[in-house]
């Protein structure tokens, strides 16, 4: 159900919603960020006819990237946790 312009918290609270059996959610990491880039609505970046910066608004960028400290528990290989991480990028919508 959408109620709005998702912000950051609302998308670490979705990821750890959904993530799947085995990972521990406490150690996830989400970094949300609404880049400017080429192209975008300026809206995003600053203000039009006094409304604005608004980063949610359609044709703006939502940049979302998870991270996670992964343990292998095979003998011979390091000990030390190892960063996974994942970068998504997506205009937004509506």
């Amino acid at each position: 159900m959408n109620n709005g312009p998702a912000n950051a918290t609302d998308i670490q609270a979705f990821v750890t919603k959904i993530t799947p059996l085995g990972i521990d959610s406490s150690k996830v990491t989400v970094t949300t960020t609404w880049p400017t880039v080429t192209g975008s609505p300026q809206i995003c970046s600053t203000a039009v006819g006094g409304v604005g910066p608004t980063i949610n608004y359609p044709g703006c960028t939502v940049q979302v990237t998870v991270s996670y400290p992964f343990t292998f528990i095979f003998p011979l290989l390091p000990t030390n946790p190892l960063t996974l991480s994942s970068t998504s990028e997506m205009v937004i919508a509506h």
